[in-house]
């Protein structure tokens, strides 16, 4: 997978290509928490938004710190070939910059932003409200003429992720 004549960056980005659970992650996590982030919000979320960012950071340099184990490399090594590549006017940096900025708080929250109206024109990200009756028997069966609920559907790339867990 991995093709040594190219630098750390220039590897990275095909190990993104190549690895579609490291986007994937990213993915879901915008998909589950986008909703938070609706442009009429007003300051009240500030907290929740920088939480999640921090959660967000997270995943993002777990997914940096696999790639650099992959390729047997330190963190430091990596960084000065991206400085190297900044300063050379290399090509190759707009695709690794734009990947980069997702750790920057204003593009985290711009991405968010534009997930949810995405999932909501589709009518998707509507939040489930769980009407947890503590006096329901999980057991019961459904009332007559009414069909039982169905199982809830897998996550987009669920089903990849646990097969590779076999």
């Amino acid at each position: 997978m991995d093709d040594t004549s190219k630098s750390l960056p220039e590897r990275f980005m095909l190990y993104l290509e190549k690895c579609p659970h490291v986007s994937t992650s990213l993915d879901n996590f915008m998909e589950t928490n986008c909703h938070l982030f609706e442009t009429h919000i007003g300051e009240e979320h500030k907290l929740k938004h920088m939480e999640l960012y921090q959660e967000y950071v997270t995943l993002v340099d777990k997914r940096m710190g696999e790639f650099v184990t992959h390729v047997k490399t330190t963190e430091e090594d990596f960084a000065a070939q991206v400085k190297e590549m900044i300063s050379s006017n290399n090509a190759n940096w707009k695709p690794l910059e734009e990947w980069l900025n997702r750790a920057e708080f204003e593009y985290f929250k711009q991405m968010m932003q534009k997930k949810h109206s995405t999932l909501n024109s589709k009518g998707g990200d509507e939040q489930i409200a769980l009407d947890d009756d503590p006096n329901e028997d999980p057991n019961a069966e459904a009332p007559a003429g009414e069909a039982p609920p169905a199982p809830p559907m897998p996550v987009e790339g669920q089903l990849e992720d646990d097969a590779d867990m076999v």
